[in-house]
C-alpha cells in the first residue's frame, strides 16, 4: 500500500479520500492473525495501535479463499463478488481501498498473469521492486517442481 501511495496518482487519490486515523483490518476467519492498516498524515501502513477498534474490518471466510488473491488470481472485489469474503462498514466507503488494494496488486504481478482482473497496472513501479517479487514467487514454487529422476 505504501507503494501505491507514492506511485500511482490513482491510488493515492482512492486513500486520501478517508481521513487521518482510518483503520482497515484484513484477516482470514476464524484464526489468522490480523493485518492492520492505517491511514496516516504522509501515508498508508501498518497499525502500531492493536487496541484501536476497527473502522472496516474485510475478512475472508477461510484461509482457501486469501490465496487466490494473494497469488494475483482474483481481486479483492471478486473475492467479495465470490462470496469469499465479507466487510464490516459501509460498503460504498470502502469501494476507494478496494480499489487501491487492487492496484497495488497489479503493480506486483506481472502483466500476462493478472490479464483480466485488475485495472491497468501502475507503470512506474521500479524494475528492482518487480524484480523482487517474481523471484520471491518463482522460489515459493520451486518445492513443487517435479525433478525428472523422480518416479512419476
Amino acid at each position: 500500500m505504501e507503494a501505491a501511495w507514492r506511485l500511482d496518482a490513482r491510488a493515492r487519490e482512492d486513500l486520501e479520500s478517508y481521513p487521518v486515523g482510518t483503520t482497515f483490518v484484513l484477516h482470514a476467519w476464524p484464526t489468522s492473525p490480523p493485518v492492520r492498516l492505517v491511514r496516516g498524515r504522509r501515508r498508508f501502513g501498518l497499525d502500531p495501535n492493536p487496541s484501536r477498534p476497527a473502522d472496516y474490518r474485510f475478512v475472508f471466510k477461510s484461509l482457501a479463499a486469501v490465496f487466490p488473491v494473494l497469488l494475483g488470481r482474483r481481486s479483492v472485489g471478486g473475492a467479495y463478488l465470490k462470496n469469499r469474503m465479507t466487510v464490516a462498514g459501509d460498503l460504498m466507503t470502502v469501494m476507494p481501498f478496494m480499489r487501491a488494494v487492487d492496484r497495488t496488486e497489479a503493480a506486483l504481478f506481472p502483466s500476462f498473469l493478472i490479464r483480466g482482473l485488475f485495472p491497468e497496472p501502475i507503470r512506474d513501479v521500479p524494475r528492482t521492486l518487480r524484480f523482487l517479487w517474481h523471484t520471491i514467487l518463482v522460489l515459493a514454487m520451486l518445492p513443487f517442481r517435479r525433478r525428472s529422476d523422480e518416479p512419476t
